[in-house]
């Protein structure tokens, strides 16, 4: 796989992650925020194992196989019994609702990018165009 490549994923993926971390907030449903985070999950794991393919690196691969385990199957399972076993099913008074809380996220992604962008620029590798994104997901 070439750089370029590897770039146009790492960065699609990563808008991915971000969009997900959006319908993490607006979802009123619980169920549906268990499933938007292990789909989140399940991307940044793709992304791990993306980058470690393309490094070679058996430490990174671990961790996607980790996160995949751990962050995919394990937790949202967990999410999804203590759910049903309490009965909710709607998130209960959020401190912000769904507009502030989305200019919120808006205004700290452009954060994320006005900071980064200056760093990720410097970084000659082909997953530097990401980490914007990443900060803005965090």
């Amino acid at each position: 796989m070439s750089a370029e490549i590897l770039s146009k994923l790492v960065n699609l993926l990563s808008f991915v992650a971000l969009g997900l971390t959006i319908l993490l907030i607006v979802r009123a449903r619980l169920e549906g925020q268990v499933r938007a985070f292990a789909l989140q999950s399940f991307v940044l794991a793709f992304l791990s194992v993306l980058i470690a393919i393309y490094t070679g690196s058996f430490q990174l691969f671990g961790v996607g196989v980790a996160l995949v385990i751990v962050k995919v199957v394990v937790i949202p399972r967990v999410l999804n019994r203590a759910v049903a076993k309490i009965g909710i099913s709607r998130v209960t008074a959020p401190y912000l609702g769904a507009a502030p809380a989305l200019i919120v996220c808006v205004l700290l992604a452009i954060i994320a990018f006005y900071v980064m962008t200056p760093i990720a620029s410097s970084n000659p590798l082909p997953t530097a165009d990401a980490m914007p994104l990443a900060f803005a997901v965090c």
